[in-house]
């Protein structure tokens, strides 16, 4: 893991200077208009392909405190041993859970990166504010996210913006 390839990474996330994402990074899906926008947790549990007016969230934001909700009720299940393609890959911090992706193949992962693109890339090569630890669950369908947000829409609230619910 390259720190200085991390943190350049974190540069162009922070500017939009796609163009100058190393050639082991590519970009599969240009950013969409501000209205449609979703982040890197939306789509690791694949909630870009409901169409975005059914989704009862802003932005279709995923936030934290929701994933952690279904880690909690085991609503996401992790992995003990290789992940398989599909598998969810949760990045934090220690603490904080702060980036999420979708295993693509043995050494690629898919993910929404900021309101950029949604890129394929290693493992590591991702900014480093996104932390030095990962965790591997089990995919789950579109339809099954769907039907656990509007189940646990509560704790779908920005960790920095708004106090969590109670579990």
């Amino acid at each position: 893991m390259s720190e200085t390839l991390r943190r350049e990474l974190e540069d162009i996330t922070q500017t939009k200077k796609w163009e100058d994402l190393p050639p082991s990074i590519r970009i599969i899906e240009y950013p969409q208009p501000p209205q449609w926008q979703f982040n890197c947790f939306a789509y690791a549990l694949g909630l870009q392909k409901v169409p975005p007016f059914l989704i009862p969230y802003r932005d279709c934001f995923i936030y934290s405190p929701f994933v952690r909700k279904l880690i909690s009720k085991k609503e996401l299940v992790r992995v003990i041993g290789a992940p398989k393609i599909n598998d969810i890959v949760l990045y934090s911090d220690g603490s904080k859970l702060t980036h999420a992706g979708i295993i693509a193949s043995e050494r690629l992962i898919n993910s929404k990166w900021s309101n950029g693109p949604v890129l394929s890339h290693p493992l590591w090569e991702v900014p480093a504010s996104y932390g030095s630890r990962v965790t591997y669950y089990q995919g789950m369908t579109s339809e099954r996210a769907f039907q656990l947000c509007q189940l646990y829409q509560e704790f779908n609230v920005d960790p920095d913006q708004s106090r969590q619910p109670s579990t």
